[in-house]
């Protein structure tokens, strides 16, 4: 929390097939992006172990009125809304 609002939702699913998932959502979003996206990064990052973590953060007033993050993390998809700076990436390698 932060100043009586939430700083950032969480929201994380197991999937079997969540590295297609992952890559088709990226490839949807980049195709809906619209001129006023910005903020956009596409990144793969390491945690403390040896898993890779894949991430799609954006701000696009025409998807959703706030920042988005997705990631994946060997079969789990993750989606945070807000969040500043790198939190969310902070949060994301202790995962």
């Amino acid at each position: 929390m932060r100043e009586n609002d939430r700083s950032m939702a969480v929201w994380y699913e197991q999937r079997t097939n969540a590295e297609h998932d992952f890559a088709l959502m990226k490839e949807k979003l980049f195709e809906a992006f619209s001129p006023q996206a910005k903020l956009i990064t596409d990144d793969v990052i390491q945690n403390a172990g040896t898993e890779e973590i894949f991430v799609i953060s954006f701000f696009d007033p025409v998807l959703h009125e706030e920042k988005l993050t997705l990631a994946r993390i060997q079969n789990t998809l993750y989606e945070f809304h807000g969040g500043e700076g790198d939190e969310v990436e902070e949060l994301l390698l202790l995962l």
